[in-house]
């Protein structure tokens, strides 16, 4: 196994980054992957969406609109 320049061991790199897509793809394909939700939030009710995401009641993400 080689070291990095601080002298701890490091994992060997892949060929190519499609190579490691193409991996972890086939790895994950038996998995279905949910989402989260989501809740939109119009520009004007940013100040609203942000109380809200303070509050620690999300579950998933906010997302504001323009």
């Amino acid at each position: 196994m080689s070291r990095n320049p601080q002298g701890a061991p490091s994992a060997p790199i892949p060929g190519s980054a499609s190579a490691s897509i193409q991996t972890v793809c086939a790895h994950g394909a038996p998995y279905v992957l949910h989402r989260s939700a989501v809740r939109l939030a119009a520009f004007e009710q940013m100040a609203e969406a942000h109380r809200y995401l303070e509050s620690n009641q999300q579950f998933g993400k906010i997302v504001v609109t323009l």
